[in-house]
């Protein structure tokens, strides 16, 4: 009896109008493929497309509960664009190279290899992308 009845999560969709707008709706997917779907808005720029989806998330969320982690200040995520990308001014994984360094001490791996800086590069890089050969 149940499994004539398929419900899917409502998602956030955006569609280019004729107009050349860019429109946010919220689809309600139910009942073997029918969609509802309800219009938020339509954005002339990004800024206004950043606020529809923000009201689109609202209503996807719902009656969701958020957890509240004591943080008192809200900062608005930064959001680039392809006119004005945000840069990226760096990136480091010093924790977590630490952390298989340690790891790479206690296993008695540095003692086996003679301390061999390439084998522990090697497995450092098959921790961090075991894709890599």
């Amino acid at each position: 009896m149940f499994s004539s009845l398929i419900f899917v999560s409502p998602y956030i969709r955006t569609v280019k109008t004729a107009s050349g707008a860019m429109a946010v709706q919220v689809v309600f997917s139910e009942r073997k493929g029918a969609k509802r779907m309800k219009h938020i808005g339509s954005a002339h720029s990004e800024s206004e497309l950043a606020l529809l989806r923000a009201e689109a998330q609202r209503i996807v969320d719902g009656d969701q509960l958020a957890m509240d982690f004591g943080e008192a200040t809200h900062t608005p995520p930064a959001t680039g664009s392809v006119s004005n990308p945000l840069p990226v001014v760096g990136q480091r994984a010093g924790y977590l190279l630490d952390c298989i360094d340690a790891c790479f001490n206690e296993l008695g791996l540095a003692a086996a290899t003679g301390d061999d800086q390439v084998f522990r590069d090697l497995v450092r890089a098959r921790l961090i992308n075991p894709g890599s050969k």
